[in-house]
């Protein structure tokens, strides 16, 4: 996570106030660190083998970056975190699909099955598109809002909870690595 995001969310804290583990793997890239053991084992299919009933998925992920001018590897990066490229995942909130799109979302974006891959990943590439012009490219913030909601940031962003900043910290870190592997 980037200095300037920690001052803009955080203008009052010490880095030393924020949760040791959400820090240490900002700073060191090493997002594993903060994650559950069962997530870290988890395989992300390789990029032209990704396919799910049919659908690929690689093919979806790209013509949503050039339908909507976002890295493929931010899309990839979010999809392995939300989802671990289960299109039949579901949170206990309600969020559905790759993308983990919430139904209020995905009803807004038109998408009418949020579990088809297509739809859900053309839906939630929209959606994070929407977060990074709103947030002037900034994909932490992008982020944080895709995580805990637009309104939930706006209101208390000086109060993001763990659980979105370990969310920025796995995704970034994911991000990261397509981009260093690339």
């Amino acid at each position: 996570m980037s200095q300037s995001l920690l001052n803009a969310l955080f203008p009052n804290e010490k880095e030393n106030d924020l949760p040791f583990a959400v820090m240490d793997a900002i700073h060191t890239g090493q997002t594993a660190a903060v994650l559950p053991e069962s997530s870290k084992n988890r395989r992300i299919p390789p990029k032209n083998d990704a396919n799910l009933g049919g659908v690929n998925i690689e093919a979806c992920i790209e013509k949503a970056a050039r339908k909507y001018d976002v890295d493929p590897d931010l899309i990839r990066a979010v999809i392995k975190v939300e989802s671990n490229y289960d299109s039949t995942a579901a949170s206990d909130r309600g969020a559905i699909g790759l993308m983990q799109l919430m139904p209020e979302t995905a009803k807004e974006l038109g998408i009418k099955n949020a579990r088809d891959p297509e739809e859900n990943i053309m839906g939630g590439t929209r959606y994070l598109k929407s977060l990074l012009d709103r947030y002037n490219g900034e994909i932490e913030t992008a982020l944080a809002a895709y995580n805990w909601g637009i309104g939930n940031l706006e209101k208390s962003s000086r109060q993001l909870p763990r659980e979105t900043l370990i969310y920025i910290a796995r995704v970034a870190g994911r991000y990261r690595q397509l981009k260093s592997s690339a």
